[in-house]
C-alpha cells in the first residue's frame, strides 16, 4: 500500500470515527485501530492529528464541491445553473448527514479546545476556497461577472450554505430545503450581470 493510500485510508477512518462516535473520540490510537494500522504508520502520514483532520476536511469539501462543479453546464441561464449547483452541494447534504452534523460539530470543538482556533479558520478557509471555485464555474460557464468581489461572493455561499445545511440536519424538511434553494439563488443570480466581450 502506498502512502498516498495509506493516507486515504486514516482519513476514511476519521471519518467513520467521527460520524459514529464525534470529534471528541477522534484521537490517534483510535484512528490507527479503526484502520487497522500501528501508530508508526500514522506518523509516516501524518505530522500530527490537526493534519488530519485538515486532510479530513479537505477530502469532504471537495465532494461537495465536485458535485456543485459537475451541476454547472454551459448554455443554461445564470439562476438555473446556480440553482443546479446548489442542489447538487443539498444532495450531498441528503445523501451523508451524519457527515455534515460531523463538520459542524468539527467548527465547535476547535472553537471550544484551546489552542485548536486555528483549525476552525483552515476549515472555513477550505470551505471558501471549494466555493470560489464554483462562483468562478458559473461565471465562466454563464458568460456573466459577478457585481462584488468573488472572494466575497463565495464567503456569501459559504454562510448561506451553512443555514441550509444547519436547517434541513434539525428539521429534515427537503421540500423547504429545495425552496431555500430557490431563494438563494433568486439572490445569487441578482448579484451578476452579462460579462463584457472578451471578459467572460
Amino acid at each position: 500500500m502506498s502512502a498516498a493510500e495509506r493516507r486515504r485510508e486514516l482519513v476514511e477512518a476519521t471519518v467513520r470515527l467521527m460520524v459514529r462516535e464525534g470529534v471528541p473520540a477522534v484521537t490517534t490510537r483510535a484512528v490507527v485501530a479503526e484502520a487497522g494500522m500501528t501508530l508508526g504508520t500514522f506518523h509516516y502520514c501524518f505530522a500530527s492529528k490537526r493534519e488530519l483532520l485538515r486532510e479530513v476536511t479537505a477530502a469532504l469539501v471537495d465532494r461537495e464541491a465536485r458535485a456543485s462543479l459537475a451541476a454547472v453546464e454551459p448554455g443554461a441561464g445564470v439562476r438555473a445553473t446556480v440553482a443546479g449547483a446548489l442542489e447538487a452541494f443539498l444532495t450531498v447534504v441528503r445523501e451523508r448527514p451524519l457527515e455534515q452534523q460531523a463538520l459542524l460539530e468539527l467548527t465547535q470543538y476547535a472553537l471550544r479546545t484551546g489552542g485548536e482556533e486555528d483549525l476552525a479558520v483552515l476549515q472555513y478557509d477550505t470551505y471558501r476556497r471549494a466555493a470560489a471555485r464554483v462562483v468562478s464555474s458559473v461565471a465562466r460557464s454563464c458568460g456573466i461577472v459577478w457585481t462584488v468581489p468573488e472572494p466575497l461572493v463565495a464567503r456569501t455561499v459559504v454562510g448561506m450554505l451553512d443555514g441550509l445545511t444547519v436547517a434541513l440536519l434539525v428539521d429534515g424538511d427537503e421540500t423547504a430545503a429545495r425552496q431555500q434553494v430557490g431563494v438563494l439563488a433568486d439572490c445569487l443570480a441578482g448579484l451578476t450581470r452579462p460579462a463584457p466581450d472578451g471578459d467572460a
